[in-house]
């Protein structure tokens, strides 16, 4: 198809330099749409470790909160002034929220001390969270991507309900989580993992 190669043509420099979700929507290469989340994944990957550079050590877990909370701000703030929910869907300023997320997952791995006071908090935060997702399902029967209170509400909140068990498996502190550890380690699970 002499269209379809003309777009490659004009648009592969995008893909090339893992930057496909900043493209216009509709603007990308038909059959590569979902490219849009390596592009978010690199770009939160080449960032940390500058941001962790300048921040130090010290400021680790409250610099991916402040990127968790930040990003709910921006797809609020984006949505309210009339922004495009299809651009905002791929943004990795909107989608930096789940990266921070894990990466303060690995941060409570490494610094239990700092993690346990909010740990007290796990079930609330999962509890609170799952609710969150159970309503935003009931009132909008689905959870469809562009819809603003999915893109504003629900994503953050999908995050803090599959973190969860993450979480958990790290710091175990229950027998519950204990055997949560032991089957998230199944063999299975870590080839596949790895694969």
């Amino acid at each position: 198809n002499a269209a379809w190669v003309a777009s490659v043509h004009r648009n592969q420099a995008w893909y090339w330099g893992y930057i496909p979700n900043w493209l216009p929507p509709g603007r990308g290469i038909v059959g590569l749409d979902h490219f849009w989340s390596l592009g978010v994944e690199e770009q939160f990957y080449l960032v940390w470790p500058l941001l962790l550079l300048v921040t130090g050590d010290r400021w680790f877990a409250r610099t991916a909160v402040a990127i968790f909370v930040g990003a709910f701000v921006f797809r609020w703030w984006f949505l309210s002034g009339g922004g495009s929910p299809g651009w905002l869907y791929g943004s990795t300023l909107a989608r930096c929220d789940a990266l921070a997320l894990g990466a303060l997952l690995a941060y409570a791995a490494r610094s239990r001390d700092w993690f346990r006071p909010l740990w007290r908090w796990r079930y609330h935060i999962f509890g609170f969270a799952g609710m969150v997702v159970v309503a935003i399902v009931l009132g909008t029967h689905g959870f469809e991507g562009y819809d603003p209170v999915v893109e504003i509400v629900g994503q953050p909140a999908i995050a803090l309900v599959f973190a969860f068990p993450l979480f958990a498996t790290v710091c175990p502190s229950n027998r519950v989580e204990s055997r949560l550890t032991g089957w998230m380690s199944a063999k299975w699970l870590r080839l596949l993992g790895k694969y």
